[in-house]
């Protein structure tokens, strides 16, 4: 589990000076009265933050609430700090004493899609791309080099090795940007933001973008173990007669492993595993209908008074998401048998689930310097960030 804060570092460095001051005139009593004194200190104790209200915002700071995908990590918006000196530049060095607060600009994505239908023959590279290129030139970072661009998926090609770095140089941002891939199951794109976060906190980079990607339509498919061996026998082979060797081993029962969503370790889907969550924690079917009807009424709502109108970017024909229910009731989703989990306790629907899904979104993260110099609103700070394997 790993934890990031921030600590307002006149009062750190203020506490620290009284301490050196303490200790040297406890040393100098202690020489004389050859005793040992009893340690003095003032530093103050490090808290974690809390929620508090964005600044007052114009119809763009509507970004901030889905510039991200969601995880089982927490974030805090922070409260007015503050403002400390920086004293570092972003390609220099980096100050051992400053921690800067770190500024949600806005976000873009493109409308997700149920999966093998709009984006049936997307790859991720597409998807990151529109939504990456959307975000560009909402904020005019053309031809720019930004500090950072982390991103990731988590059902890869091995040709997606490089991805977020291949995806860069499809935008117009500047070529010299750097940009890599993390991966951390669902919570990819959230982790990203973190990493960002930290970089722009401590000084290294003034600003960052960070995103995630994933396409349950293009999956990738595996040979079997056997066929792989045999084609890396074949690739090494220096006679006919090797190779005919080599494949004189192929068993056709096992030429292809068949794609599954199982966890490695259980063999259990997703589903299957929240179906035994909400059993340990008691989640009755009624309430998880109505968080589900609940959540698609909101969204259309949300679509219909132009909320997602600066959040999104179209994509292959789709300006709005197409798994959205805007009929959806708890008396629909009543009526619906369950799909995950066993016997009387099975409460998890079709209705009450999230669905396979294809999208991508990304966020703009900065120092309140970067964004002042470059006229950008700040929306809210990302101030702590703590991440559990598991629960």
């Amino acid at each position: 589990m790993s934890k990031t804060t921030q600590e307002n570092p006149a009062v750190e460095n203020s506490a620290q000076e009284k301490v050196s001051n303490t200790s040297k005139s406890a040393s100098n009593t202690a020489k004389r009265n050859s005793t040992t004194p009893k340690a003095a200190t003032n530093t103050p104790k490090t808290t974690r933050t809390r929620s508090t209200t964005a600044p007052a915002r114009s119809p763009r700071s509507k970004s901030a609430a889905s510039a991200t995908p969601s995880t089982s990590s927490n974030v805090a918006a922070a409260p007015k700090a503050t403002k400390t000196k920086t004293s570092v530049q972003q390609d220099k060095t980096m100050s051992q004493n400053t921690v800067r607060r770190v500024a949600i600009l806005g976000g873009n994505r493109i409308p997700f899609a149920r999966s093998n239908t709009a984006y049936f023959k997307a790859s991720n590279s597409d998807m990151l791309t529109a939504a990456l290129n959307g975000l560009v030139e909402r904020f005019n970072l053309q031809g720019k080099r930004i500090g950072e661009v982390v991103a990731g998926a988590v059902l890869k090609h091995s040709r997606d090795f490089n991805m977020t770095r291949e995806v860069v140089l499809s935008t117009d941002l500047a070529p010299e940007t750097p940009a890599y891939d993390i991966q951390i199951a669902c919570g990819t794109g959230l982790q990203a933001a973190f990493v960002v976060a930290n970089k722009i906190a401590l000084g290294q980079i003034d600003v960052g973008i960070a995103g995630g990607v994933d396409t349950t339509s293009d999956a990738p498919i595996a040979v079997g173990d056997g066929l792989r061996k045999v084609l890396l026998e074949l690739n090494v082979a220096k006679t006919g007669k090797d190779r005919l060797k080599a494949l004189t081993k192929i068993d056709f029962k096992k030429l292809l492993d068949a794609p599954s969503n199982g966890e490695p370790r259980t063999g259990l889907s997703m589903g299957e595993h929240q179906a035994i969550t909400a059993l340990e924690w008691g989640i009755t079917r009624e309430a998880q209908d109505e968080l589900a009807a609940s959540s698609h009424q909101k969204l259309a709502a949300a679509y219909e008074r132009g909320f997602f109108d600066d959040l999104m970017t179209p994509f292959l024909g789709l300006n709005r998401d197409n798994n959205l229910r805007p009929d959806s009731t708890v008396e629909k989703l009543a009526k619906l048998k369950p799909v995950f989990g066993k016997g009387e306790t099975a409460t998890m629907t079709a209705g009450n689930s999230t669905p396979l899904t294809d999208g991508a979104s990304v966020v703009l993260l900065a120092s309140e310097e970067w964004a002042k110099e470059n006229g950008h609103e700040v929306l809210a700070y990302l101030s702590f960030s703590e991440t559990a394997a598991v629960d």
